[in-house]
């Protein structure tokens, strides 16, 4: 089940977790979806560093669960249709096999690196979307998305 933090305790939480298992510092105006299952979180996804019509994407959860297909559609609905953003970015140390892996999947695409500047001498990569790109819309959801980007 998808739930949203609705109060200073639980959005704190939701701060401490992201630095916890994903090393992001979230900022006070972040957002978050929580995907928990039996009254316990096992997700977090964190929408920040609002600039212009783009944010960054973060997810951080429990090692080894899977991602379910529902918080995945949620995430990009969330960041495409509800926040409007015509452009989503995943920043990713590529020292960083399993997020490397999994941004990809997800349908991110590769559109830039920085040599050795991130963590422990890892390459800075900086991945993007767009609603077109985006396979977790619907047909309808996308072209909607593409439409804001065009007016």
């Amino acid at each position: 089940m998808i739930v949203v933090p609705i109060n200073p305790e639980q959005l704190q939480w939701c701060r401490e977790y992201m630095i916890s298992k994903a090393g992001v510092y979230a900022s006070e105006w972040a957002q978050f979806l929580v995907w928990e299952r039996g009254g316990k979180p096992e997700w977090i996804v964190c929408f920040d560093d609002w600039i212009g019509s783009t944010c960054q994407l973060h997810m951080a959860c429990e090692t080894g669960r899977h991602t379910p297909d529902q918080l995945i559609r949620a995430t990009f609905r969330h960041a495409f249709i509800v926040c409007k953003r015509t452009h989503v970015f995943g920043l990713v140390n590529s020292t960083n096999s399993r997020a490397m892996r999994f941004d990809t999947w997800l349908g991110f695409k590769e559109v830039l690196r920085v040599p050795k500047c991130h963590t422990e001498g890892g390459d800075l990569v900086v991945f993007m979307m767009t609603p077109a790109d985006c396979r977790w819309l619907g047909e309808k959801e996308a072209r909607h998305g593409q439409a804001r980007l065009v007016a």
